[in-house]
C-alpha cells in the first residue's frame, strides 16, 4: 500500500470525507469535516509533501494547520495529527 493509501485511510476513519472525488489533480487530495478542509499534497509517486487546514470563519477562510514542504518525516506528522483530530 502506498503511503497516499495509507493517509487515505487514516483521513477516513478520523472522519474527514474525500471532496471533488479522491484526487483533484494527481498531486493533490481534499477532504473535508464541517467547516474544515484538508489539502493534502504528494510527489507524482505517492510520497507526502504537506497538508494544510483550512477553517470557514466569520471573518473568511483562515489556516490552522500546516506541515511546511520543507520539514521531514512528513507523512508520519500527517498521520500523527489526523489520529489527533478523529471525530
Amino acid at each position: 500500500m502506498s503511503m497516499r493509501d495509507t493517509i487515505h485511510e487514516v483521513a477516513v476513519q478520523a472522519g474527514w470525507a474525500p471532496a471533488l472525488g479522491t484526487e483533484v489533480a494527481t498531486n493533490v487530495r481534499v477532504y473535508q469535516r464541517g467547516k474544515s478542509t484538508l489539502l493534502l499534497g504528494y510527489t507524482p509517486n505517492g510520497g507526502a509533501t504537506g497538508l494544510s487546514e483550512l477553517v470557514e470563519t466569520e471573518n473568511g477562510i483562515e489556516q490552522r494547520f500546516e506541515v511546511p514542504y520543507r520539514d521531514k518525516d512528513k507523512a508520519t506528522q500527517i498521520i500523527a495529527w489526523l489520529k489527533t483530530t478523529a471525530s
